[in-house]
């Protein structure tokens, strides 16, 4: 009890910096907000908290880290974002604090979604079920996060800067389907190579003991590949300023959610897993909508952009299925069958990325690239440029066939 008291202390700390930190991201300064962010965590957990444990703090070393870290964070960004800290009532503070409501809503309604799962699960099934089932989908939905987490922040920042230009809607357009090549081309050969090899991954990663969480593993590793392309929807709508319209998806989502997952209870904890992919298709097809109606797109564009990603995530599962029945047929230990996976992942996906970069691509993936001249070397720079030359080609040659 005492020691969640003194962490509720960090909700204060933290709001401290958020204005601070929401400034950096809206100047694209991520580089100050990394930089804070590494700091203190090397302040409070690598010296704070090392040193309470030393002197014999016990739990109290990790609260007292807690702590430290979120003053340091908190004071870092506010000397590179300073801001007035007397509140202001104005006209406009009121329009973003109805903003900040529905941004808060949409949140709220998105953690219930990701989260109801584990709740049905250990309430039907036990505690034992609820660790297998927590593990399966702790192992993609971590890595998952943080790529489609870091992209969201730049893609909202992005978009709220140039909402106001005169080309904004083409921007925006080719913001997001750069966007959704780029997470979807990341994301689904991963994680279709995770599903169809779920059992070794399993052994590999944690052991014959969890072999109960691959049955699990292999729906939620599909249904996280959705949830990952569906995450781009948010910002896009947040910088428009249509957050209801995320609110609307989402509460409807978590409607369909509660039922589906009564349903599925009745059964097992893998029907359940299912019900989460079903459920991830429903609540993709529910955000993206109001997305292409806000961008004047159509659902053929998605697809557009998503036909290469899904090639090349059959053609690398393919593989790494191959890899795991080869591997298992000669007896290698299941550790050493995931390096083996990872590198028949790899040497897929860039054979396919040189042979066919340009129908994988997405054109509006390589024209952002082609705009970051600073990160590229002369090679790369050339090979975009080849892929932009036969896209621009395979475009002309369309337009002339309609």
């Amino acid at each position: 009890g005492a020691v969640v008291r003194v962490m509720a202390a960090v909700f204060l700390i933290q709001a401290f910096g958020q204005s601070s930190a929401a400034l950096l991201k809206r100047r694209l300064a991520f580089r100050a907000l990394q930089t804070a962010q590494v700091v203190s965590s090397v302040t409070g957990y690598a010296l704070v908290g090392i040193a309470a444990a030393c002197l014999g703090a016990g739990v109290w070393s990790l609260v007292a880290a807690q702590l430290a870290q979120s003053v340091m964070f908190s004071a870092l960004v506010f000397i590179q974002a300073r801001h007035s800290l007397v509140p202001c009532w104005s006209r406009p503070t009121l329009r973003l604090a109805r903003f900040g409501m529905k941004v808060t809503g949409a949140n709220i309604l998105n953690w219930s979604i990701s989260n109801l799962d584990n709740a049905f699960v250990g309430r039907a099934f036990g505690s034992s079920a609820l660790g297998l089932y927590s593990r399966a989908f702790n192992t993609v939905s971590g890595p998952a996060d943080s790529v489609v987490g870091t992209w969201q922040q730049v893609l909202y920042a992005s978009c709220s800067r140039i909402r106001d230009r005169a080309d904004s809607t083409k921007a925006l357009q080719r913001g997001y389907l750069a966007s959704l090549s780029a997470i979807s081309l990341i994301t689904l050969p991963v994680f279709w190579s995770v599903a169809i090899c779920a059992p070794t991954v399993i052994a590999g990663l944690y052991g014959a003991r969890w072999a109960g969480a691959a049955p699990l593993l292999r729906p939620l590793a599909l249904a996280i590949t959705l949830n990952a392309i569906m995450a781009l929807a948010g910002p896009m709508l947040a910088a428009a300023d249509q957050v209801k319209r995320e609110v609307q998806a989402q509460a409807l989502s978590l409607a369909v959610a509660i039922a589906a997952f009564s349903f599925c209870i009745r059964y097992s904890v893998v029907a359940l897993a299912w019900a989460v992919l079903g459920v991830y298709v429903f609540r993709f097809v529910a955000n993206t909508q109001p997305t292409l109606r806000l961008l004047r797109l159509s659902w053929p564009d998605i697809l557009r952009v998503l036909r290469g990603p899904i090639a090349v995530a059959c053609i690398t599962a393919a593989a790494a299925w191959g890899t795991a029945r080869l591997t298992n047929a000669y007896s290698v230990k299941p550790a050493w069958i995931i390096l083996w996976l990872v590198l028949a992942g790899i040497i897929t996906f860039a054979t396919l990325l040189l042979l066919a970069a340009d129908h994988i691509l997405a054109r509006e993936l390589v024209q952002v690239l082609m705009q970051i001249p600073q990160s590229r070397s002369a090679k790369l720079s050339q090979w975009l440029e080849g892929i932009n030359a036969k896209q621009a080609a395979e475009s002309v040659r369309e337009r002339h066939t309609t």
